[in-house]
This record gives C-alpha cells, structure tokens and sequence, in this order.
C-alpha cells in the first residue's frame, strides 16, 4: 500500500466511531475534522457554542498537533456572553476571516495530515 493510500484509510477511519487502539495521531484528527465540519458548516462562533469544554480542548490539541495554533488559540480567545446579537454577528465574521486565513479550504488540512502522517507512521494505529 502506497503512503497516498494509507493516509487516506486512517482519515477515512477517524471519521467514523473512535476505537480503543487510537493513537495520538488519530485522537488529533479525528478532534480537529469533527470541529472542522462543525465551524464550515455553521461558523466558527457556532462551533464554539456546541461543543463541549472538553471538546473544545481536544480539537485545540489537534490543531496544535498539525502546526494549526493560531487555530487553537482562537478556540481558546474568550467571549463576552452579554454581547449582543448585533457584536455577535460582527464578532462571527471575524472569527470566520480568521479562521478561513489559516485554513481557506480543506485541502490545507488534508496535507498537514498527510505530510506528518508521512513522517511519523508510528503516532496513527495500524491499518
């Protein structure tokens, strides 16, 4: 199996139910995709509002994981909950120009993945 093709197995596995045998590598993705779908879909403000607090640090730690940290200190940037719904909609575009800035599409994602997954086979469970 060529690297190519492995890499696409382990992406393809962490989108589906976690396992016991995961490793760093797959708790990281599988963190990272899950708040991934959630901010393309619905915003990244959204995404910070559904998830749970421990959520929300796995998905920091995935990003982290792939050399994403300014994603994960926006995970991490604090919120005022009185604002209003006017400077939430403002305070959404912002985050979702940052967002979009690091990560404009998700090609970006899938080749960090693949360049570590590349060099360090040893932190994703075998196929």
């Amino acid at each position: 199996m060529d690297s190519q093709e492995v890499s696409s197995k382990i992406w393809n596995r962490t989108l589906g139910e976690a396992s016991a045998g995961e490793r760093e590598g797959d708790k990281a993705l599988r963190a990272l995709l899950l708040f991934h779908n959630e901010a393309m879909s619905a915003g990244v403000l959204h995404a910070l509002g559904y998830f749970s607090p421990e959520q929300l640090t796995a998905a920091q730690d995935g990003y982290r994981f792939y050399g994403f940290c300014a994603i994960a200190d926006l995970i991490a940037s604090p919120l005022d909950e009185d604002e209003d719904m006017d400077a939430s909609d403002e305070r959404e575009g912002e985050f979702d120009n940052a967002y979009q800035a690091v990560i404009p599409v998700d090609d970006t994602i899938a080749k960090a993945f693949e360049a570590h997954c590349l060099s360090h086979p040893e932190m994703y469970a075998p196929l």
